[in-house]
């Protein structure tokens, strides 16, 4: 495949698989909700697609991203279990369909609150009005719920032009969205405003920002502390770097993903984004 095309296909079939409405039910039958205590009364819901944060407290049930349109019963059912079927508020990290697919279904009782991107891309999506945020900003914009500051920080360039990261003040608990695929190459959406380039530089922003004992939940993958988002930085920066320098050499895509990134990643390989996808979308975000 021409390698100018990898990128724009890699990112079609992303969307398409995490789309709203292309799979019917049969696609979810035999997906369960977990809730995994975070810190504090913050808690993470795994299920299928993005990972959901859930603040709930005396002021009721706040949520970060919510999966597919498909799910949101038992999203219900799992958040019911923690105080409320119906958040008060809905956060959403970014655009993509594998997190903001529910947003329909919660958008009528549920104040929803997103960067303004994502509002746009949704919009040019033909999304339902009732999925469209209805608060959104351009840096940064924090509410002040369950005795706590919760604060979404934009963060530009990065995995699309659309991300948010979420900080709960005093839980010391942040939600990366897809600036952390845990143990797994990241899927960088260039065709979206995403770049290589930001995505490194919004980590290293945020592993500035926290503590040694900060709580991290992922966008994909088990819930993380600050060294495993170091580990997933040095693997980052430290394959584009190598990457980026064979490119130098005037090395094409096919060679470099022929001589591979090492042993040591064959693991890092194994989620949605291939080796050979990572290596592609590295070689695309940054010109000669």
């Amino acid at each position: 495949m021409n390698k100018n095309n990898v990128v724009a296909k890699l990112a079609a079939v992303f969307l398409s698989l995490f789309s709203i409405s292309v799979y019917g039910q049969d696609r979810f039958a035999n997906v369960t909700i977990e809730t995994v205590p975070v810190a504090g009364n913050i808690s993470m819901l795994i299920g299928q697609g993005g990972n959901i944060g859930v603040s709930a407290g005396a002021d009721g049930i706040l949520i970060i991203d919510d999966q597919f349109a498909p799910l949101a019963g038992r999203i219900k059912d799992a958040i019911e279990a923690l105080g409320s079927d119906t958040p008060k508020f809905l956060l959403n990290t970014h655009f993509h369909g594998d997190h903001v697919g529910g947003n329909a279904e919660f958008g009528a009782d549920s104040v929803i609150i997103a960067h303004e991107n994502v509002r746009v891309r949704m919009a040019a999506g033909d999304a339902p009005a009732v999925a469209l945020p209805v608060v959104t900003y351009d840096d940064d914009v924090s509410i002040h719920f369950n005795g706590e500051m919760v604060t979404l920080i934009h963060v530009p360039r990065g995995h699309t032009d659309t991300d948010s990261v979420v900080y709960f003040e005093d839980s010391n608990v942040i939600h990366m969205g897809d600036h952390f695929f845990n143990g797994a190459f990241p899927f960088v959406d260039l065709e979206n405003g995403g770049t290589v380039q930001g995505y490194i530089s919004n980590l290293e922003k945020v592993i500035s920002w926290i503590s040694d004992d900060t709580s991290i939940i992922p966008g994909h993958g088990p819930l993380a502390n600050k060294s495993d988002l170091l580990n997933f930085y040095n693997v980052v920066k430290d394959t584009s770097i190598d990457i980026r320098v064979k490119k130098s050499q005037r090395m094409s895509v096919e060679d470099i993903v022929a001589e591979g990134l090492g042993p040591d990643l064959e693991s890092w390989g194994g989620g949605f984004i291939s080796e050979e996808a990572w290596i592609t979308t590295v070689f695309n975000s940054y010109p000669r």
